[in-house]
């Protein structure tokens, strides 16, 4: 059970900055890739003309620190794949309906090659059935993420309560997946999030806005542990 500090970075700056505030206090962090064209936002290292080319020698901050996970929000994830791996990511997540099911699962054995965690998400307006058929093909498929906001891709946005009958569902289908929330993720919805059966909560703005960064991952890690003793 982990509290994921999730991040939109509009250049290495800010990404340096943001994990500097959290790389001692949590295993994982989450890097949101928005190409704007599978969602309208763009984030680093994406430009007008498509992915940066990065210098092979770059680190991401803190290497030694954190695990990186990328969130891939594209339209052709089975052309970024090899490219977070060069950054050093040890997870990524695929969002179900960004290509075909025939590309999803090349990506899919793209990230098994590499020895990546996989995470396939599906957002709430899109049948659970494209998710279902995905999972019952390809076995490598690590845990899944929900999203609890309509809109992929954008932060500050209002929970969306959808996502919780879908948590319960898929984790009665496939009570061994480890199931992650992105979006919306406050004090008041992790709890509610953690009692429909999220074990992964992934957060943004309510960690970096907060003005205690630390304090708020504690108070959100706090609401497993109290769950568990219930």
């Amino acid at each position: 059970m982990h509290i994921v500090p999730a991040i939109l970075p509009e250049d290495l700056e800010e990404l340096h900055n943001k994990v500097a505030r959290v790389a001692k206090f949590v295993p994982w962090v989450q890097i949101d890739l928005c190409d704007g064209r599978f969602v309208p936002s763009r984030t680093w290292p994406y430009i007008d003309g498509g992915f940066e080319n990065l210098p092979q020698d770059l680190e991401l901050p803190f290497w030694q620190d954190v695990n990186y996970e990328f969130d891939l929000m594209v339209a052709d994830p089975v052309s970024v794949v090899d490219k977070v791996m060069e950054l050093g990511g040890m997870r990524a997540v695929l969002h179900v309906g960004s290509t075909s099911e025939e590309e999803m699962l090349k990506a899919l054995r793209a990230l098994e090659h590499y020895d990546m965690e996989a995470v396939l998400a599906i957002d709430n307006n899109r049948s659970l059935e494209e998710l279902f058929s995905l999972l019952e093909k390809d076995h490598q498929v690590h845990s899944v993420q929900c999203m609890g906001i309509e809109r992929p891709g954008f932060q500050k946005q209002n929970f969306d309560e959808r996502v919780l009958e879908r948590i319960q569902i898929i984790k009665e289908k496939y009570p061994l997946l480890t199931i992650a929330v992105d979006g919306a993720v406050n004090f008041e919805t992790a709890e509610l999030l953690i009692g429909a059966g999220a074990e992964r909560l992934v957060s943004g703005s309510t960690i970096f806005e907060s003005g205690d960064s630390l304090g708020t991952i504690r108070r959100l890690e706090q609401l497993f542990k109290t769950s568990l003793q219930s």
